[in-house]
């Protein structure tokens, strides 16, 4: 079964960041299932690999192996309904980025992994289930 995957997450598998349950579920689960994203996921995860190389959270060679195994996941990208997630990032406070992960959840009835406290408290009151506990 698919789910929702978010930068945060993705970044994290790249990056040392303080460990978080759904990195680790979410990982387990791309490697037999199909993750879905809004299109602007490619951008966010990719803008997020450059920036850690040029404040040195990564190395040129890091970030070319990111690179490479970012073009291996198995993401499929969705255009989110824009006026729905305008909706939701105003009912919850959430960027339009952040919303646009939620709506996409709502709409195809998946479950969201994010590190976000935000977007998983946002997408627990639409009723969207979580991939695993937020810390």
């Amino acid at each position: 079964m698919a789910f929702v995957l978010d930068a945060s997450v993705t970044a994290s598998w790249f990056l040392s960041e303080p460990p978080h349950p759904h990195v680790k579920i979410a990982g387990r689960r791309i490697r037999t299932e199909t993750a879905v994203s809004p299109t602007l996921w490619w951008y966010e995860v990719r803008n997020i690999v450059v920036v850690a190389e040029r404040r040195k959270r990564l190395t040129p060679l890091e970030v070319d192996t990111a690179w490479r195994q970012l073009l291996l996941l198995s993401v499929r990208l969705e255009t989110p309904d824009s006026q729905i997630s305008l909706v939701i990032a105003r009912r919850h406070g959430l960027s339009f980025y952040d919303a646009a992960y939620v709506e996409l959840a709502l709409r195809l009835g998946l479950e969201l992994a994010t590190r976000d406290n935000a977007m998983a408290t946002a997408a627990q009151s639409e009723g969207i289930p979580l991939i695993g506990p937020t810390q």
